[in-house]
């Protein structure tokens, strides 16, 4: 089956419309038949034709340039794969200019959790994926700078629009900056900088969880095994059969609790957490010898 594809444009007040094929894999051919109401304004396809008014020549003709179409297309054009990649990276930016900034970083996010949910190992690593949306808006970017350049439009302003959408892409890549931490998009100075802001919150979000030594509860140095043995008690109480009240994915977390909240009575001096942990952790080399007090149920 042959396909005629042609720009018509009709001579009248500059009205243009156009009709284009691509051709992918070869896979069919589309026939568009499309005519002018009014006879007095010809087609520019028609008027094409004329020189050819044998009906054998002119089928000859179309034949050609739909062979020549597509040799073009296979020839400098890309791949199937390749187009949708390249469609779906500007699908990508062309959200990103008409995305609220505040919404920037769940799309990037969003976006994110998708790649590494396609792999794993070492091709699923955030930095080859902010580096590849880097790139990607870069690009773009490179060409609405260029659209605008070529914008010859008396209607509507085109220039104004692709200014509006390189300004959002590259909000959308300075908002990245909080998420770089490999120097893709900050500089080395913003990255050091950057960096030394996250250790003083880390430091001061640490200071907070810490009781202070003089804050500290106070148990007597003899009571320290009773006090352990309150809080093992307190992990095993039990709602109903195998129903545990208090549980936790650590048993350290029981020797934490104790030694960054308690302290011996007098010199405040810490309780040992290496001698602590032995009563909760792995083999449980240390067992209360001598229990002073039971926790029971009521009912």
């Amino acid at each position: 089956m042959a396909a005629q594809t042609y720009n018509i444009i009709l001579a009248i007040d500059r009205l243009n419309g156009f009709i284009s094929t691509e051709v992918q894999n070869l896979t069919f051919f589309l026939c568009i038949s499309v005519s002018a109401k009014n006879p007095a304004h010809h087609q520019y396809a028609a008027r094409y034709m004329i020189c050819f008014p044998n009906k054998k020549q002119r089928r000859r003709q179309s034949i050609l340039i739909l062979l020549a179409t597509i040799f073009v297309q296979l020839s400098f054009g890309q791949s199937a794969e390749e187009l949708n990649l390249q469609k779906s990276d500007k699908h990508f930016v062309n959200k990103i200019t008409v995305l609220h900034p505040e919404r920037f970083i769940d799309f990037y996010e969003h976006h994110l959790e998708y790649y590494f949910s396609t792999g794993t190992g070492e091709d699923r690593k955030e930095v080859k994926f902010l580096k590849k949306v880097v790139s990607i808006c870069e690009d773009e970017i490179e060409e609405f700078k260029s659209k605008a350049k070529k914008s010859r439009s008396y209607i509507w302003d085109d220039k104004k629009k692709y200014t509006e959408h390189i300004e959002k892409v590259e909000s959308f890549i300075d908002r990245l900056k909080e998420r770089d931490q490999w120097g893709i998009i900050l500089s080395e100075n913003e990255l050091i900088e950057k960096l030394r802001k996250e250790i003083k919150t880390l430091k001061t979000e640490l200071n907070e969880c810490r009781t202070p030594k003089d804050r500290k509860i106070t148990v007597r140095e003899e009571d320290e095994e009773t006090l352990i043995d309150i809080f093992i008690q307190l992990r095993d109480i039990e709602i109903k059969p195998r129903d545990k009240m208090l549980t936790t994915q650590s048993e350290l977390t029981w020797a934490r609790m104790i030694c960054n909240n308690f302290c011996l009575s007098g010199d405040y001096s810490e309780i040992n957490f290496e001698n602590t942990k032995k009563y909760f952790y792995g083999n449980r080399t240390r067992h209360i010898t001598n229990r002073k007090f039971t926790i029971v149920a009521t009912k």
